[in-house]
């Protein structure tokens, strides 16, 4: 079994998997902290407002009260990615729109997917945890972006399985990928047998992938697959193979054999559409100096996924697709038409009809 880590050592791992250099700052009041939180955040989103720049800034010598007050309070929790109260650090992200709506979307392509397993009842977003769990205070803790964890009747007889979620959900800048894997395999070392899977959302400007991990065994975790779609001219096209998926086997997620209506856990191509339609929305929206919208980015995508990915290479609304497949129905039968045309002035010259009979009816009828 993997060892699970005794402690957390904040700045080593900013190090390592920093999505930028980190930015450390000493705490003196919690309203300097906010401020500092709000003109840090005002000068990543200059700088990453195409992009959708995911920063994160660390505050030394923060009281354990402060850093409780993170925690708990929802708000604020939302902005915290980890902690060590030993240390007296406290780290924050400043997600981005797209930072934000990849998570969400991603969650609701989980659900789909257990939803399709026949196992929607048997797991549940917990939003954003900190790991690991515990009674009373914990000395560290890390949050994933997204987090999902078996209900109580499925780890009865597991020990330290509800400290942890079973599946994690990472986001991040492109530029940082392997970074992100690193943040990925410390799910799996400090979790050790009680994180089963984890998933990676990579985004950049021109570019969106996701990629699925699971646990294999001790110290070992294998890829589920991946899916990558380019942006042209404003628009997510997907470069998978339209009958591409991701798997998480339903063993190494439920600890158990599946029973009659149960599958392996499966992300299909439209799940991924879902989220490069968002994405989509959010960019064009910041592009456009209009109001970005989260509501109507996280809405499920309008359209026929899998008759767009196959005639049209790309999400589309349903007007669009309605009119383009209009459209491609109009000339596959002006095509017919020409074709039944073409055959039958090729065909050789039309033969005399056959002379004329009385019929014999008529003939009898005469005698």
């Amino acid at each position: 079994m993997p060892k699970q880590a005794s402690g957390f050592t904040m700045s080593s791992r900013e190090s390592n998997t920093g999505e930028a250099a980190p930015l450390v700052f000493p705490f003196h009041s919690l309203q300097s902290m906010d401020k500092t939180i709000e003109q840090e955040a005002a000068k990543m989103d200059a700088i990453g407002k195409a992009a959708g720049v995911n920063g994160r800034i660390t505050f030394c010598n923060v009281p354990c009260v402060v850093i409780d007050l993170f925690i708990d309070d929802e708000n604020r929790n939302r902005l915290l990615k980890s902690f060590d109260r030993e240390k007296h650090l406290l780290q924050l992200k400043i997600p981005s729109a797209q930072h934000e709506i990849a998570g969400e979307i991603a969650a609701d392509m989980v659900k789909s997917a257990l939803a399709r397993a026949g196992m929607a009842d048997f797991m549940f977003c917990t939003g954003a945890p900190r790991a690991p769990q515990e009674t009373g205070r914990t000395s560290w803790g890390r949050i994933p972006d997204k987090a999902f964890a078996l209900t109580p009747e499925c780890y009865l007889d597991y020990d330290n399985l509800d400290r942890w979620p079973q599946l994690v959900i990472e986001v991040g800048h492109s530029k940082s990928k392997q970074n992100l894997r690193m943040d990925v395999l410390h799910w799996f070392k400090i979790g050790g047998p009680c994180v089963r899977a984890a998933m990676l959302v990579c985004l950049s400007k021109d570019q969106i992938s996701f990629e699925v991990w699971s646990s294999t065994g001790e110290e070992e975790i294998a890829p589920g697959g991946n899916m990558v779609a380019e942006r042209v001219d404003g628009r997510f096209t997907a470069t998978t193979d339209s009958t591409a998926q991701m798997i998480i086997p339903f063993q190494v997620l439920f600890m158990r054999k599946p029973k009659r209506g149960e599958t392996d856990v499966r992300i299909l191509l439209e799940d991924f559409l879902s989220l490069t339609f968002g994405l989509e929305t959010i960019m064009r929206q910041r592009e456009e100096g209009t109001k970005v919208d989260a509501n109507q980015a996280r809405r499920l995508p309008p359209f026929p996924p899998r008759a767009c990915v196959e005639e049209f290479g790309r999400p589309m609304s349903w007007k669009e697709f309605e009119k383009e497949a209009n459209e491609l129905d109009r000339r596959k039968k002006s095509q017919r038409r020409q074709k039944k045309t073409s055959l039958s002035l090729s065909t050789s010259p039309i033969s005399p009809p056959p002379p004329l009979r009385r019929s014999s009816r008529l003939n009898r009828k005469k005698k």
